[in-house]
C-alpha cells in the first residue's frame, strides 16, 4: 500500500477472477439444482394436492359419514354427509367436540371407546352411536373408530366412518314388531289357523286349532287331515282343496265335521287358500278353522225355540203383529186377522191407514216415530180400528221397536188386544157418573138452601145445638159439592144443553107463576134459581201458561197452611230458582193441592212434610213426601183407581178437610191421575207403611207422642210414609226471566 491506497498485483487480479468464474459456475449450479429441487417439490406438492382433493372427492362421495377429532373429541376434518347427518353446517361442526351433538349415555359410550382405542391402538369396528341433530330428532348411526397417528408415530386423534342406520333400525322394528303383532293375533284369536303341504299334512298351526280338535302342539303337527276326519269328509276336502289348487280362488266349508281326540263331533266352518312359493308355485293351503258346534247347536235350539213360540203367537187370543217403517204389515197371527176381519192372504202387506180413520192413523204415525227416536216401547189405548165389514172396534196396544241383525230398526211389533167391549161398559160407568153428578146436583142446591134458612132462623132464636148440627150439615154438603165438582173435572163434560133446558123450563114456570098473580116474588125467584144453575153448571176454560214454579208452589203451601191450623206439622219447602213450567193454572192448583192434602191427612201430629221442585234431567219435579203412616200393600195397587180411599167413610162425615185420618171419596187422586193423562204431565207414588201399623185395622192416634207402644219417638216417626211426584216436560224456554 501506497501513498495510503491499496495496490495488487496482475497475478493477484487474476486469481480473484478464476475464483469469481468460479463462484460464478457454482451458482449456476446451485441454481440448476435448486430449480429442479423446486420443480420436484412442486410436482410433489401437485401430486400431494391433487391425492387430497381426489381423497376430498371420495370422501364427499361416500354417503356415510367421515370424521377425525384430536384427543378431546373436537372435530378437525369431516365431509358433508357428516353434516347432512347431524344437520350443523361445516362451520358449525368445525372443532365442536362430540358430545354437543350427543346424549350423555352416547357421550360415555364413545370416551370408553377412544379409549380402548388410545389404548390397545386397534380400531373398534360397528358399534352403536345415538346422535342428536341440531332440530333435536335422534338418528342411529353405526360407527367404526381407527387412531390417527403424528409424524413421531404418537397417537394425536381419531378417524372414523359413522353410516346412518336409522331407516334401516325403524324398518327392523317394525317388522318385528309386526311378526309380532300377527303372531299374538294368531296366537290369541279364538279361531284356528293353519298352514298345510299339498298333501294335506300340517305344517304350521296356533294354539286354537289344538283347541278345535283336542290334540297338544307336538300331537299335531306332521298330522294330515285324514287323521282326524271320517273317510267322507276327507274326500270332500280333497276335491275342495284340489279345486282351490287348480283355480287359485280361494274357498269356503260350512260343515267340514272333525273327529276330536276324545271321539267327539266338532263342526268346523273353514276357510282356505292358496299358499306360493316366491316363483308363483302352489305350495300348500292356509286357512282358518272356526269351531261353530255351539252356533249350530244353538241354531236347532232358536228353530225349535221359533217354532214353539210360532205356536204360542198363534194360539194366543191378542193379535200380534210386525210392520216395516212405513206401517206395512210383514208379520201377523190368526187373532189379528180375527180382530180386522181381513184374510191373511188380504192382510199381508197392508198399510195401517187402509183400516184407520185419518185421526187415528195420525195417532199410529206419532206413536211409531216416538217409539223409532227414543227406543223405548210404549203402550196404547184405544187405538180405532176399522174392520173389513165397516165395524169399528177398539184395541190396547202395545209397541215396540224392532232391531235387525245389524241394530237397525226394520220397523215395529206389538200386541193390540180387542177393548171394545171394556170400552162400552167404560162409556156405560162414565154416563152412570155423569148422571150421578147431575143427580147430585138438584138436591144438593136445595138442601143448602134449606140449610140456609135453617141457619138464619136458629142465628135469630139462638138455639146454640141446632146450629152445631147445621152446620155439620153443611160441612157434609160442602164435602158433596166438592165431590161433584170434582167427578166434573174427571168426566171433561158440562151439561150445557141440560142447563138450557133447565133454564127454559123454569122460565116457564115463572111465566105461569106471575100469570097466578105472584109477581112480585118472580124476578128474585128467578135470579137465585139461574145464579144457582150457572154456579152448577159454569163451564171453565182451559188456559195455558207459563207459570215460575218457586213462588206459586209457595203461595199453595202458604194456603194449605192456613187450612190445617190447630195441626202441628212440618211444611218443609226446598224450590230451585228459576224453574218454569207450561201449565193451566188451576189443573196445577188441583194436582199439588190434592197430594199436598193428601199427604197432610195422613201425618199425625208432630211429623213432617217435604215439598221439593226442580230440574231432573229433561223434566221438572214436583215431589211431596211425607213421614206419615204410609199405605198398605195392597192398597197402594188401588190409589188412583178411583173413588178409592183408605179411611173409614164415617169419618167423612165427622171430621174436617186437612184433619189427621179425615178420610173422603177418593176422588182427589183420580182426578190427578186424570189431569197427568190429559194435560200431558205424570204422577208417580211410592209409599212405605209404618212398621207399628202393618194393616188398616191399626190406628195412629194422631200424635206421635200419645203412641203408649212406641219406645222409640224418632224410629215412628221415620217408619213409614207416601211420596207423590209430578213430572212435568221442561218447556223450550225453561228460565223464571223468560
Amino acid at each position: 500500500m501506497a501513498n495510503g491506497h491499496f495496490t495488487t498485483s496482475v497475478e493477484d487480479k487474476e486469481g480473484l477472477k478464476q475464483r469469481l468464474n468460479d463462484q460464478s459456475e457454482e451458482l449456476a449450479n446451485s441454481q440448476k439444482v435448486l430449480k429442479e429441487e423446486i420443480f420436484k417439490r412442486w410436482r410433489a406438492e401437485e401430486a400431494l394436492r391433487e391425492s387430497e382433493e381426489k381423497n376430498k372427492r371420495l370422501l364427499e362421495s361416500f354417503e356415510d359419514g367421515y370424521f377425525e377429532v384430536d384427543l378431546a373429541g373436537n372435530l378437525t376434518f369431516f365431509n358433508e354427509s357428516l353434516c347432512r347427518m347431524v344437520g350443523y353446517s361445516p362451520q358449525e361442526m368445525m372443532g365442536m367436540n362430540n358430545r354437543r351433538y350427543m346424549s350423555q349415555e352416547t357421550s360415555k359410550k364413545v370416551f370408553e371407546t377412544f379409549n380402548e382405542v388410545f389404548r390397545t391402538g386397534k380400531a373398534a369396528l360397528a358399534f352403536d352411536w345415538e346422535l342428536v341433530r341440531k332440530d333435536g330428532q335422534v338418528r342411529q348411526v353405526e360407527t367404526s373408530v381407527s387412531p390417527v397417528l403424528g409424524p413421531e408415530g404418537d397417537k394425536i386423534g381419531f378417524r372414523g366412518i359413522a353410516r346412518d342406520v336409522t331407516e334401516r333400525r325403524l324398518a327392523r322394528r317394525a317388522l318385528e314388531e309386526s311378526e309380532q303383532k300377527y303372531r299374538t293375533i294368531l296366537e290369541t284369536i279364538e279361531d284356528g289357523y293353519y298352514e298345510v303341504d299339498l298333501e294335506g299334512t300340517l305344517t304350521f298351526f296356533n294354539e286354537a286349532l289344538c283347541r278345535v280338535t283336542g290334540y297338544s302342539l307336538e300331537e299335531l303337527h306332521g298330522m294330515n287331515n285324514r287323521d282326524y276326519t271320517e273317510p267322507e269328509t276327507a274326500r270332500k276336502m280333497f276335491a275342495i282343496f284340489n279345486r282351490v289348487y287348480r283355480t287359485g280362488e280361494p274357498s269356503k266349508i260350512d260343515d267340514y265335521e272333525v273327529i276330536k281326540k276324545d271321539g267327539t263331533k266338532a263342526v268346523v266352518e273353514l276357510s282356505t287358500a292358496l299358499m306360493r312359493n316366491s316363483a308363483g308355485e302352489g305350495i300348500g293351503f292356509r286357512g282358518i278353522a272356526r269351531d261353530v258346534t255351539e252356533r249350530e247347536k244353538m241354531k236347532q235350539a232358536l228353530k225349535a225355540s221359533e217354532e214353539k213360540y210360532r205356536t204360542i203367537i198363534e194360539s194366543i187370543a191378542d193379535g200380534y203383529y210386525e210392520v216395516d217403517l212405513k206401517g206395512n204389515f210383514v208379520f201377523f197371527n190368526e187373532s189379528m186377522c180375527r180382530i180386522l176381519g181381513y184374510p191373511s192372504q188380504e192382510l199381508k202387506g197392508m198399510n195401517n191407514r187402509h183400516f184407520m180413520s185419518e185421526e187415528t192413523a195420525k195417532r199410529v204415525f206419532q206413536t211409531f216415530n216416538q217409539v223409532y227416536r227414543t227406543g223405548e216401547a210404549t203402550k196404547v189405548l184405544g187405538w180405532e180400528l176399522i174392520r173389513k165389514d165397516g165395524e169399528r172396534r177398539y184395541v190396547e196396544t202395545s209397541v215396540s221397536r224392532m232391531q235387525s241383525s245389524r241394530g237397525e230398526p226394520p220397523g215395529f211389533r206389538g200386541i193390540a188386544r180387542d177393548i171394545t167391549e171394556i170400552k162400552a161398559l167404560e162409556k156405560a160407568r162414565e154416563r152412570v157418573i155423569n148422571h150421578l153428578s147431575h143427580e147430585l146436583g138438584t138436591p144438593l142446591s136445595i138442601i143448602e138452601s134449606v140449610f140456609a134458612k135453617i141457619s138464619r132462623e136458629t142465628e135469630s132464636k139462638g138455639n146454640t145445638k141446632l146450629k152445631e148440627w147445621v152446620e155439620r150439615g153443611e160441612r157434609n154438603v160442602g164435602r158433596l159439592r166438592d165431590l161433584q165438582k170434582k167427578i166434573e173435572d174427571i168426566l171433561n163434560h158440562r151439561p150445557v144443553k141440560e142447563k138450557e133446558g133447565i133454564l127454559h123450563l123454569i122460565e116457564a114456570a115463572l111465566i105461569l107463576t106471575e100469570e097466578l098473580g105472584e109477581e112480585s116474588s118472580a124476578p128474585s125467584l128467578w135470579r137465585s134459581v139461574t145464579g144457582r144453575l150457572n154456579s152448577i153448571y159454569e163451564t171453565q176454560e182451559i188456559y195455558k201458561e207459563r207459570i215460575a214454579l218457586g213462588g206459586f208452589l209457595n203461595r199453595l203451601c202458604d194456603e194449605a197452611a192456613g187450612l190445617m191450623k190447630g195441626r202441628q206439622i212440618e211444611v218443609m219447602r226446598a224450590f230451585e230458582n228459576g224453574v218454569v213450567i207450561e201449565i193451566d193454572r188451576t189443573v196445577l192448583s188441583k194436582a199439588f193441592g190434592a197430594i199436598l192434602k193428601n199427604a197432610i191427612e195422613n201425618t199425625p201430629d208432630e211429623g213432617r212434610i217435604e215439598v221439593r221442585a226442580g230440574k231432573n234431567g229433561t223434566h221438572v219435579t214436583v215431589e211431596v213426601q211425607d213421614f206419615g203412616v204410609g199405605i198398605t200393600h195392597l192398597n197402594q195397587k188401588m190409589i188412583f183407581g178411583g173413588f178409592f180411599h183408605t179411611q173409614d167413610t164415617s169419618r167423612y162425615a165427622s171430621k174436617k178437610p186437612y184433619w189427621f185420618n179425615a178420610g173422603g171419596a177418593g176422588a182427589d187422586l183420580l182426578r190427578t191421575k186424570v189431569f197427568s193423562e190429559r194435560f200431558g204431565f205424570a204422577v208417580d207414588f211410592s209409599s212405605r207403611r209404618c212398621k207399628f201399623l202393618p194393616s188398616d185395622q191399626d190406628e195412629c192416634p194422631g200424635r206421635v207422642s200419645l203412641c203408649s207402644f212406641i219406645t222409640n219417638r224418632s224410629e215412628c216417626l221415620s217408619s213409614g210414609g207416601s211420596t207423590f211426584s209430578l213430572l212435568f216436560p221442561i218447556p223450550a224456554f225453561s228460565s223464571a226471566e223468560d
